[in-house]
């Protein structure tokens, strides 16, 4: 995101606002957590290969 810690804390309640409206449509967007995460067989194979 890129803000110091001084610049979230300076932010007005619309910023903050605007901030979590972007940020709720972004993860929204992506399918929610654990969307890419590799399946059971994936990760089984993966866990043969590298240990």
């Amino acid at each position: 995101m890129g803000l110091l810690p001084s610049q979230v804390w300076s932010m007005t309640p619309a910023d903050i606002d605007v901030l979590t409206r972007g940020w709720n449509a972004a993860h929204a967007a992506s399918g929610g957590p654990g969307a890419d995460a590799p399946s059971d067989a994936e990760y089984e194979a993966l866990v043969a290969r590298f240990g």
